[in-house]
C-alpha cells in the first residue's frame, strides 16, 4: 500500500490529538500552572490595571437591572432608543 495501513482516526485528527494531549509526567504539568500564576501576579504589579475615569463599580445584579430597563425602554419605544439630556 502506497498510504500505509490505514489507521482507526483521520489526519487532522490524528495532529489535534498530539498538540492538545501530552504525554508528559504529572509535575512538568504542575511547573506549567505554578509558572504561569507567577507571570499572572508579576505581571499584575508590573503593570497595574487601571480604571477609567467616569467608570461605575456595577454588581452583577445591577448590571442585570441596568439591562433590563435599558432594552424595555427600547422595546416601548419601537425598538429605538432616545438619547437622553
Amino acid at each position: 500500500m502506497l498510504r500505509g495501513p490505514p489507521t482507526a482516526g483521520g489526519f487532522i485528527e490524528r495532529w489535534i490529538d498530539q498538540i492538545i494531549f501530552y504525554d508528559a509526567p504529572a509535575w512538568v504539568f504542575t511547573m506549567a500552572y505554578i509558572a504561569f500564576a507567577a507571570l499572572v501576579l508579576v505581571t499584575w504589579f508590573v503593570v497595574p490595571p487601571i480604571r477609567q475615569r467616569g467608570m461605575s463599580r456595577l454588581t452583577g445584579y445591577q448590571h442585570a437591572c441596568l439591562t433590563r430597563t435599558v432594552l424595555s425602554a427600547a422595546r416601548g419605544s419601537g425598538g429605538r432608543l432616545r438619547m437622553l439630556g
